[in-house]
């Protein structure tokens, strides 16, 4: 099922609602752009609540299956992009009265979200810095090269010192 473009926080708060789906694979546009091959579409779950202090929280998880370049073989290696979540939502007014340094806020100046893009820009930061094959499977790997056991320096740099006489 697909996940709604638009959604007001507050509202699904109010209902204590919960959302999961799936956002299309088309709808990850600057995903596709940072060099992944997105396989699938993505899968979410977003809860929505009323906290104690009567801010809305959203807490939830994403996932996504795609392929990214080995920075060792340069050949595709298939990586797993998840990202957990836990925000309240709150506008700039309110920002204030804020003082839970353990969750994050997500500051909206009207009602309506955009949760495609939150949601992109959840996997984007959950982006692992460098992809890369196990050491066994990478096809062109540089310890398969150069058999490193085999080789040692027979003569060092300082080595021509010794022949002279003081």
């Amino acid at each position: 099922m697909p996940l709604p473009a638009q959604i007001d926080p507050r509202k699904l708060a109010l209902a204590s609602s919960e959302l999961a789906g799936e956002l299309p694979a088309n709808r990850l546009c600057r995903l596709a752009s940072a060099e992944v091959s997105i396989k699938e579409p993505a899968r979410a779950i977003i809860a929505f609540n009323i906290d104690e202090s009567g801010f809305t929280l959203m807490t939830g998880s994403v996932s996504l299956q795609a392929a990214a370049q080995c920075q060792r073989c340069l050949n595709d290696v298939d990586i797993c992009i998840e990202s957990e979540f836990t925000l309240t939502v709150m506008s700039k007014e309110n920002e204030c009265l804020w003082n839970d340094k353990l969750i994050d806020p997500l500051i909206m100046e009207k009602g309506t979200l955009d949760l495609h893009h939150f949601l992109e820009d959840e996997l984007i930061l959950a982006l692992p810095i460098v992809s890369y094959h196990e050491t066994e499977k990478c096809t062109h790997n540089l310890y398969k090269l150069a058999d490193i056991s085999n080789y040692c320096v027979t003569r060092g740099p300082f080595d021509i010192l010794s022949q002279l006489k003081i």
